[in-house]
């Protein structure tokens, strides 16, 4: 099945140096062709997956919190995958791109109907 190059990434951030982090990987490995910015993530994450338009599409947390009340509640809602953000630069960086290498380049989505 042939990768569509049109990818479109919701970005769910609610701290502004953590996007412009966020945003300057995606930059620096090609992945930034359309990010769109929103704030709040439980309801980001409630609104796609209670449409039957959207909600196939794979939603992945990465968050700085360990609390397994958190992580319980984003499976709940719906997410595929829960990542803990490492604190090092370096270490982020580097997960970032496996992480959208991954979702981006060698998932195989859902065909929407």
């Amino acid at each position: 099945m042939e990768k569509t190059e049109y990818i479109e990434i919701l970005i769910v951030e609610d701290n502004a140096s953590d996007e412009e982090l966020l945003l300057h990987v995606l930059e620096k490995y090609n992945l930034d062709n359309n990010a769109w910015v929103v704030r709040d993530g439980m309801e980001a994450l409630r609104r796609i997956k209670a449409d039957p338009k959207t909600r196939h599409i794979p939603v992945v947390m990465v968050t700085s919190s360990t609390q397994e009340t958190d992580i319980v509640e984003s499976y709940k809602l719906g997410a595929n995958s829960y990542i803990v953000k490492p604190v090092d630069f370096t270490q982020y960086s580097k997960s970032i791109h496996e992480i959208a290498m991954y979702w981006l380049r060698l998932n195989t989505p859902m065909l929407t109907i």
